[in-house]
């Protein structure tokens, strides 16, 4: 997100939910079963053959402009406000993170199982992000930053050029 105001990150997020059902549908031919804002998952897709259920956590970041101007990492919240959150309460089988703002390499999706071996193994960055809490007198959350292109072998990425269009990248 990048607004750190709940109201429009919840509104831009449900966007970049609306494009990843839709990529999860084009491009794997499942069915979506359920669309919700709960912390354990934002996606619940079938796949119409096999019958088998998946859920995704979605994760749109209007932050990362492009590969000069960006940060390069995935953010991967573990805390909110003292509790934990993110992938730590997750029940999705796997993340897809959307970076609409950047020209390629836009979609990143990994397992949650590889994401927990990440972090349970601390290998990556830990940093506050949110926006500032006055009770807590600091951001309202932690996340670990993931530098996505050293990282990239562990995601599966896709590109799409706005018209609906998809090819892994």
């Amino acid at each position: 997100m990048a607004n750190y105001e709940f109201k429009p990150d919840l509104r831009d997020g449900q966007q970049g939910q609306n494009v990843m059902k839709h990529f999860l549908e084009m491009y794997f031919g499942l069915n979506c079963l359920s669309q919700g804002i709960t912390s354990e998952y934002d996606l619940k897709m079938v796949d119409p053959d096999s019958k088998k259920t998946t859920l995704y956590e979605v994760k749109t970041d209007l932050y990362e402009k492009d590969y000069l101007k960006g940060t390069g990492n995935l953010v991967l919240e573990f805390e909110c406000r003292g509790k934990a959150s993110g992938i730590q309460v997750t029940r999705a089988d796997y993340y897809i993170w959307y970076l609409p703002l950047i020209d390629r390499d836009q979609i990143w999706k990994a397992s949650v199982g590889n994401l927990m071996f990440g972090f349970t193994n601390n290998m990556w960055k830990t940093q506050p992000i949110g926006e500032y809490s006055e009770k807590m007198g600091e951001k309202s959350g932690l996340a670990c930053l993931i530098p996505r292109y050293e990282f990239k072998h562990t995601f599966e990425v896709y590109s799409m050029d706005g018209k609906g269009n998809f090819w892994k990248s």
